[in-house]
């Protein structure tokens, strides 16, 4: 712990030096804060990086010999090389944007990480017992996702103290600046086994102790082969709970880390469709709110798809082939539509409210996904373990309530990760879009729904297991009795498999009645000349008594409605008197005096 300590104390050395020797080389307010100090290994940063990274390596010399690395986001990296060589700052944006790490910006920040490694061999060297100097050697680009962890680049497979150092450059927050310290190199490794209880040592030394579980988890099939030649004992042991927690457990942790990486780089794909959707418009595009999950196609059209979308197919070729879809809007695919094509404010906002999809709308709509899926292509391609490109393919026109789950259209039923965005424009909050794709696609193939459904059987079967525990003492009894009780299950499931039809159905209810609430405020607005509005709406099922006794008071004006089509029946409009009265009268725009007066004598003529 104590050399911890005085690792620490030079790196709070070297941040002030840092910070001073690099803004005076920039000629700029350059700003770096403490971050994480910690020890871990290669895979644990590896999956802490996010985007495209700058490896500089620092080679050790002097009485302490290895390898230190910095790493800093490449965008960060442009960011303080083209500041250094003074690119116009329209420039500078341009090439951040496209990652462009040019060589003229590879050899000024070269000579920043010169500055760097400078700094940190003064106080290592002033403030370190042993000797010792870092030199700067070969930087490389690196992909997070493209690492082999077992490989010794672009980092070496150890123990490192990590260091980072938040930067802000002239009032700009970026991103960090990391330090690796080789941890054996500096005395740290030996603090790791001291410690075995400590929080992040033991997150890495877990992983090794789940590899023999799986080899458990694959024996019983071997053991089951040989059961004649041996004894049952064994075998009760192994399909207790240690096997299913052994099963379970090392694909949970695979389908987490997966989880994060993809997430990490639909991030990615957030921050860059916020720009290039943003340059082709040439306003402000807003993508916030960020929510990636797994759903069905019945939840998403359900729960998701709020009104009419507009879905483009998006073909994926290259090491996987699939389709993905991405899904806005109705009205929001008119309103990107018909801002590129330059519709005056007044018109656009006409055929928004009118859902009017043109040719005109729906070919530069068209553009809009296009730019989506070459965004998507961008970070899939650069940094994804395998090479995907999406091809914007149809657009279709889709009315969620009307989608059969088990047909394949829009989309086939199956599961989906999907990635949603709030969209805001010129400071309007509009709807949702969703990315979605094949979870098989991006290596998600539903572990946890998989894995779900028999740990609650395993568990229900347990606490069977405990109350028929007397009279079943031989496992030839025990499976008997489990198939009877598990017969007995079906008898509840309809009513579960009823109450669960019927909640998902008033959700499909509640969710068109909220659009017809909408409706009604658009076309009564309209009707009326002046802004119409509805609230506090609530449905619920009701009886004719308590209604007319709970619900209303005062005289009512009821409108009867039949009902045709695939139903057939009665429904009912239920208004106030007075509030009728208001209405009407400022349709045919009665003086505000003698509507007043109209609306106290509750006379309807």
């Amino acid at each position: 712990m104590e050399q911890q300590k005085r690792i620490d104390k030079i790196l709070k050395a070297i941040e002030a030096r840092v910070q001073d020797e690099v803004g005076a080389l920039l000629g700029a307010e350059f700003y770096l804060d403490s971050g994480a100090r910690k020890i871990v290994g290669k895979e644990a940063i590896v999956e802490g990086l996010q985007g495209k990274q700058i490896c500089v390596h620092l080679e050790l010399t002097g009485d302490v010999s290895g390898r230190a690395y910095l790493l800093m986001g490449i965008k960060d990296a442009i960011r303080l090389g083209g500041t250094l060589i003074m690119l116009p700052d329209s420039e500078l944006q341009e090439v951040i944007g496209r990652e462009e790490y040019r060589e003229e910006v590879e050899d000024s920040f070269g000579e920043i990480a010169n500055i760097i490694a400078g700094s940190i061999t003064k106080d290592f060297e002033e403030m370190y017992p042993k000797s010792c100097r870092f030199i700067r050697k070969e930087q490389e680009i690196v992909v997070p996702a493209k690492v082999d962890i077992e490989s010794d680049r672009p980092i070496s497979n150890q123990q490192f103290y990590l260091a980072s150092f938040p930067m802000i450059i002239d009032g700009k927050q970026l991103g960090e600046l990391v330090l690796l310290l080789p941890a054996a190199s500096f005395d740290l490794e030996q603090e790791i086994a001291e410690k075995p209880l400590a929080a992040e040592p033991v997150g890495q030394e877990q992983e090794p102790q789940k590899k023999p579980a799986q080899t458990i988890a694959k024996e019983p099939p071997k053991t089951t082969e040989a059961q004649s030649a041996e004894p049952e004992e064994p075998e009760e042991k192994v399909e207790s709970v240690p096997p299913t927690v052994a099963k379970s457990e090392p694909r949970k942790m695979d389908f987490d880390k997966q989880r994060k990486r993809i997430d990490r780089l639909l991030e990615e794909c957030q921050k860059r469709l916020t720009v290039e959707i943003g340059a082709l418009l040439g306003v402000d595009i807003f993508l916030d709110d960020l929510d990636n999950r797994i759903v069905s196609k019945e939840e998403f059209f359900s729960q998701h798809a709020a009104g009419k979308q507009v879905i483009a197919e998006m073909e994926v070729v290259g090491d996987s082939q699939d389709t993905s879809y991405f899904a806005v809007g109705l009205k929001d695919a008119i309103h990107l539509g018909g801002i590129l094509i330059m519709l005056p404010p007044a018109e656009l906002t006409n055929v928004v409210n009118e859902e009017d999809f043109t040719d005109d709308t729906t070919d530069a709509y068209g553009e809009v996904a296009n730019i989506v899926s070459g965004v998507y292509t961008a970070v899939f391609e650069e940094q994804y373990s395998k090479k995907l490109r999406f091809i914007r393919k149809q657009l279709k026109l889709v009315v969620p309530l009307k989608v059969e789950t088990a047909s394949d259209e829009p989309m086939p039923d199956r599961p989906y990760y999907s990635s949603r965005m709030s969209l805001t424009v010129e400071g309007k909050s509009l709807g949702n879009i969703h990315m979605l794709f094949p979870t098989d696609l991006l290596q998600l193939e539903m572990p946890k729904a998989d894995e779900i459904a028999p740990q609650v059987d395993a568990a229900s079967g347990k606490r069977e297991a405990d109350a028929v525990k007397k009279p079943t003492p031989e496992v030839d009894q025990g499976q008997a009795a489990s198939p009877e009780k598990a017969a007995k299950k079906p008898v509840r499931a309809p009513v579960e498999v009823k109450n669960d039809v019927l909640d998902k159905h008033r959700k499909r209810v509640d969710k068109l009645l909220v659009l017809c609430r909408e409706k009604v405020q658009s076309e009564v607005s309209a009707l009326l000349g002046f802004n119409f509005q509805l609230s506090n709406q609530v449905n619920t099922i009701i009886g004719k008594e308590p209604f007319f006794s709970d619900f209303v008071s005062g005289k009512q004006v009821i409108v009867n409605m039949d009902v045709v089509g695939d139903l057939a029946g009665k429904s009912h409009l239920v208004v106030n008197l007075r509030d009728a009265i208001r209405i009407g009268g400022a349709l045919i725009m009665l003086p505000n005096s003698e509507l007043e007066a109209v609306v106290a004598d509750e006379e309807l003529g």
